[in-house]
């Protein structure tokens, strides 16, 4: 789920940046109902078995998560001064559904009024805010450049794997990057940004660090020293 998210909001980041300023942006995030997350009308369960898990495993999952999802997504979206409509399917009335994701006619009004009020002043609206600035570096680094202080071998390509990871997330200059430098002090980053990096360890080195990991995610020694931990234990279980 927080990698998910994590991807979700990246994207949102980007398309934040991309848009004219003064913008308004609304992540809308889409309904999912069930007997569990709303009132099934007669009609509804005429057309469709709404306590049929059609996607098996893997709906159940969604649908256990899809509460927790949607809260991440909301303080990811505060924190980047975008606004969030979550179209819960308790907001819904009548014949909405055809099934457990899709809408009606009639659900598509109400998902449609429901968008409008929130972009026309009724519901939470935000203005796109200007692309992140980062912070002026420390004034003295002692800490040695990443390519100087790297241990050979096979750590020292995944120490220059995840540098090229935290280069790009946090838009830094080639060289700017230091072992001990601290990504929010230092280099201006926020939580959302971190996930960002979390993500993309899990996709590019196909090492998972447990979300209650990421406070500890303040450098990119102390990274590199989780992926380290993380990567031996997935090796272990192998």
């Amino acid at each position: 789920m927080a990698v998910a998210a994590a991807r979700r909001l990246r994207d949102l980041r980007v398309l934040a940046k991309a848009v004219p300023a003064g913008t308004r942006v609304l992540l809308c995030l889409q309904p999912l109902a069930s007997t569990r997350t709303r009132d099934i009308t007669p009609e509804e369960r005429a057309r469709y078995d709404f306590d049929a898990p059609v996607f098996g495993i893997l709906h159940s999952a969604i649908e256990e998560n899809w509460k927790a999802y949607a809260d991440v997504l909301a303080a990811g979206c505060a924190e980047l001064g975008v606004s969030f409509l979550d179209l819960a399917a308790d907001r819904f009335v009548g014949d909405s559904f055809a099934d457990t994701v899709h809408l009606t006619d009639a659900g598509n009004r109400q998902a449609a009024e429901l968008i409008q009020t929130a972009l026309g002043g009724g519901g939470a609206t935000a203005v796109v805010p200007s692309p992140r600035v980062a912070a002026e570096p420390a004034p003295v680094v002692t800490a040695a450049p990443v390519a100087d202080t790297a241990p050979a071998g096979a750590d020292d390509d995944r120490t220059a794997q995840l540098a090229a990871v935290v280069t790009e997330i946090l838009e830094l200059e080639p060289g700017q990057l230091t072992p001990d430098g601290d990504f929010i002090n230092d280099y201006g980053a926020d939580s959302m940004l971190v996930i960002d990096i979390l993500a993309r360890i899990e996709v590019d080195l196909g090492v998972r660090i447990p979300d209650a990991d990421i406070p500890k995610m303040t450098s990119l020694a102390a990274v590199v020293a989780l992926v380290e931990e993380n990567a031996n234990e997935t090796e272990a279980v192998a």
